[in-house]
């Protein structure tokens, strides 16, 4: 590793923090505005999988540490001479700088185009939507430690071919006689049309490349609502620097490469899957059997923004999270009784209405 750098501002001395408006460093107390180089020669990578612990490098640079928060075990990367004092994700204050800790270096990341300011205004926006939310956390709700983290994530590259089994089942038309009584207690016969499926069984086999499938890997608390705002636009990547963490913190990977791999090859299969049911020419197809072979596998670890704060009501914290790039949020809220009683009361009020209606309706 390198000397240690810091990013003192040219005009104050004071440290830079990465601004998401400008998409420049930024001095928090002079305001002065310093573009990031562009290092023209970087690339970003993707490994060979059988490779992923020899030849992927772990020199996340020198101007970084790792800390480890002993509440909830995440292990987080600021700049070397943060303040940081608080863990993003839990709000512990017992961090510990782990100098010994070695994982794979991102090769790229997404930076965050969204402020911290714009992201509390989208929390107010998406909080004052939520109907079943009581009327008071609706208009009173703040969010609190509104905190910048890059989140860890995996993509992988794969050749499939595969083979397959099914069921086929085409439908058909028989005709049934069947007895109705009308309100006067006349019976008579009527002939309904039946469908019915007739299934044979159907093999092929098909191959695809898939390109870029991403995996959280995160194992925080967090990752459920992180889940939901994956709406990641990845050809923005931009090769890794430190630079882009000023001011924010990176979430080491809790999930290993291997294990992300599993991961992806269930969305390769749901997607296969999904090909097979296309390619088969029948009315419905059923028991959908694969053998599937991973070929040319290559992986590239990068890191994507998310905003994670919290609100409180009534003494409860709920959480909620912002995605960095696009702004999409979700979280958790309150949910108002008075509300889901008045809805119930609703949906039966307006049953029995359909049903006196009908009542009345001559026969």
């Amino acid at each position: 590793m390198s000397e240690q750098r810091t990013f003192p501002c040219p005009g104050c001395g004071s440290m830079l923090e990465f601004d998401p408006a400008l998409q420049q460093l930024h001095c928090p107390a002079c305001g002065n505005a310093t573009p990031i180089p562009a290092d023209q020669d970087a690339v970003i990578m993707e490994y060979p999988l059988e490779e992923a612990e020899r030849n992927a490098s772990t020199d996340w640079s020198a101007d970084t540490a790792t800390v480890t928060c002993g509440g909830c075990g995440t292990q987080t990367v600021v700049p070397a001479d943060s303040g940081t004092t608080e863990c993003p994700f839990c709000g512990s204050r017992q961090l510990i700088r782990d100098e010994k800790s070695s994982t794979i270096r991102p090769e790229s990341l997404l930076p965050f185009k969204i402020a911290k300011e714009d992201a509390k205004a989208r929390f107010k926006t998406w909080i004052g939507k939520k109907w079943f939310a009581p009327n008071t956390a609706r208009k009173t709700s703040r969010a609190d430690r509104v905190n910048g983290v890059y989140v860890p994530y995996w993509t992988y590259d794969a050749q499939t071919d595969y083979t397959y089994s099914a069921e086929a089942g085409t439908y058909y038309y028989v005709t049934e006689y069947r007895t109705r009584t009308d309100s006067s207690g006349k019976q008579t016969r009527e002939a309904v049309q039946v469908r019915k499926t007739r299934w044979h069984p159907v093999f092929g086999s098909g191959n695809r490349f898939f390109d870029d499938i991403p995996v959280n890997a995160s194992k925080n608390e967090n990752r459920r609502q992180m889940e939901k705002i994956r709406d990641f636009a990845f050809d923005g990547l931009i090769p890794y620097r430190p630079e882009y963490l000023l001011g924010f913190m990176a979430e080491r990977y809790g999930v290993h490469v291997r294990e992300g791999f599993d991961m992806a090859c269930e969305t390769m299969r749901n997607a296969l899957t999904q090909d097979v049911r296309s390619a088969v020419i029948a009315d419905e197809v059923r028991n959908i059997r694969l053998d599937v072979r991973y070929g040319n596998v290559r992986f590239k670890h990068l890191l994507a923004p998310v905003w994670i704060s919290s609100f409180r009501f009534r003494n409860k914290p709920y959480q909620f999270v912002v995605n960095g790039q696009t702004g999409t949020v979700q979280g958790e809220y309150p949910i108002s009784p008075w509300k889901i009683v008045f809805l119930v009361l609703f949906i039966l009020f307006v049953i029995l209405g359909a049903f006196l209606l009908l009542s009345l309706l001559p026969t």
